[in-house]
């Protein structure tokens, strides 16, 4: 009810579907995102640390790394296989640029399609941002207009940058570290 109030407004209806996934996930997802066919909300779920979702969103993954992800979206899960669709699609969408200049909120649409639970998403954001180097923390308020965009070796795409290259290396297809919402 808190994440989908329009699809689940009352706790009996959203009752149904506790602990039925497969239903759940066509009730959110069929008909929309690319799902025509019966059983593809559930086929093409979330999964991966971008949370690739839908039809469209596998399909789109599947060209970026060469995988048929849409005849096996179970891949997606798997580190290795996760973070490159992420890689991609963070790219795709022009996330550094984003990133870079602090416009979070209009990150967070591009990602994930609207706001829901921002301002839970924003404080770790800022809570990640204070373990990083000093030049990466936010303006003194989180409504602040963009800061100046850092150069040099500690920008947030740089960061990136250096996480993503690393991810070939660090990825351990034993471990299956997806966020599930």
């Amino acid at each position: 009810m808190k994440v989908w109030p329009r699809r689940f407004p009352t706790l009996l209806i959203a009752s149904e579907f506790a602990h039925n996934p497969q239903k759940l996930a066509e009730k959110v997802y069929s008909g929309r995102m690319g799902n025509v066919n019966p059983g593809d909300g559930y086929k093409y779920r979330g999964r991966g640390p971008i949370q690739t979702t839908g039809h469209d969103g596998y399909k789109a993954a599947s060209e970026a790394t060469g995988l048929d992800l849409l005849a096996n979206p179970a891949p997606v899960s798997q580190p290795e296989v996760g973070f490159k669709v992420a890689a991609a699609d963070w790219k795709k969408i022009g996330a550094n640029q984003l990133a870079d200049a602090r416009q979070f909120k209009t990150l967070t649409i591009r990602i994930n399609g609207g706001l829901t639970n921002y301002d839970q998403r924003l404080a770790y954001y800022e809570r990640a941002l204070r373990v990083l180097p000093e030049d990466l923390l936010l303006a003194s308020s989180p409504t602040a207009s963009a800061e100046p965009v850092p150069t040099g070796d500690n920008s947030v795409s740089d960061v990136h940058d250096q996480v993503a290259a690393s991810l070939d290396v660090a990825a351990d297809p034993n471990k299956n570290n997806v966020v599930t919402h």
